[in-house]
Formats: C-alpha cells, structure tokens, sequence
C-alpha cells in the first residue's frame, strides 16, 4: 500500500486542538489576547509546547501589533515581511496601506499558490492587526484570507472562535476602559 505523506495525515487528524487569539477595541485603544499553547503535527498525534502567537514592532511612523492563528510559520513569515518592509520605510509612509498590500501578496504567495494548497488544509492563517499612527487612536483590523477589514468591537480567530464569542458577547462593551 502506498504510504500516506504527513501533511494528510496531518489533515485527517481529528483531535482536541483549539486555538484562540481575540482582539478588542475598547477606550483606553486596544487589547489582543492568545492562548500560548502550539500544535505540532506529528505522524497520527499532536505534539503541544507553549509559544508566542502575539507580536510587535514600532517605526517613525507609529507601532503595530498582529496577533496568528493557524498555520503560525505562514503567519510569521508575514508579519516579518511586514516588518522589514516597514522599519526600512520612511516616516511619512501611509503604513496602513503598506502592510495591507504585504499581507495581500504573501497570503497570495504562501497559501494559494502553494503547489499543496488543494490538499492540505493547515496552510491558512488568520491575523489580527492592531495598528496605531503616531499621534493618533490605534486601530484593529483581522485578515479573512488576503483581505485586510477593520473590528468594530471584538473579533476572535481560530477554531476556538464560537466559545469566545459565547463567552464575550454577554458581557463586552467597547465603553469599558
């Protein structure tokens, strides 16, 4: 019998793996949260260690935080094209629409061009942009794929996603401070 490759072992593997990351407006600016806990894949089990899915960097033209759920490599990946991208950028760069089209562009690149895209279902991911111009209110914003969309309130990413929103819905209000 032919051996099944990893990656759709990975795929067909159904265990108790969950994963949050949230991001709220709210008036003192904004909040991302995440759990800590990583999954790696490993032959029919999943293997969990404890790392950083929120991360930050700061320019003269303000600062940014994203925050990854799925595929953590890809997200990484992104948000450090982002990075370098923006911290070799001049000040008046409109940063906003910079790391939108850098998101654009490797979610493109990394996920739908991938040669593997139609088969292995742990390419995508999901950020949460927390984004703020000097000078001015930060702002929050989720990639749904290659877009880029702001959040009113909150938005959760990951397949832990429903609880959140079970849990916040009842009691979060952007007033709180």
């Amino acid at each position: 019998a032919a051996r099944q490759s990893s990656r759709s072992r990975r795929a067909n593997f159904r265990g108790d793996v969950v994963t949050l990351v949230a991001g709220f407006n709210y008036d003192g600016g904004v909040c991302l949260c995440s759990d800590s806990e990583v999954n790696v894949y490993a032959e029919e089990s999943v293997i969990k260690a404890d790392a950083l899915k929120i991360d930050h960097f700061q320019g003269d033209w303000g600062m940014t935080a994203f925050a990854a759920s799925g595929n953590l490599v890809l997200a990484a990946h992104a948000f450090n094209a982002c990075k370098k991208a923006l911290l070799q950028a001049p000040k008046k760069t409109a940063a906003l629409s910079a790391i939108e089209k850098i998101l654009k562009y490797e979610y493109e690149e990394t996920v739908w061009k991938n040669p593997v895209a139609s088969s292995d279902v742990s390419l995508p991911y999901e950020l949460l942009v927390a984004f703020c111009k000097k000078g001015q209110r930060p702002s929050l914003h989720f990639t749904q794929e290659n877009t880029l969309n702001p959040i009113g309130s909150y938005h959760p990413l990951g397949n832990g996603r429903d609880s959140c929103h079970s849990t916040v819905r009842q009691a979060f209000s952007s007033s709180m401070s």
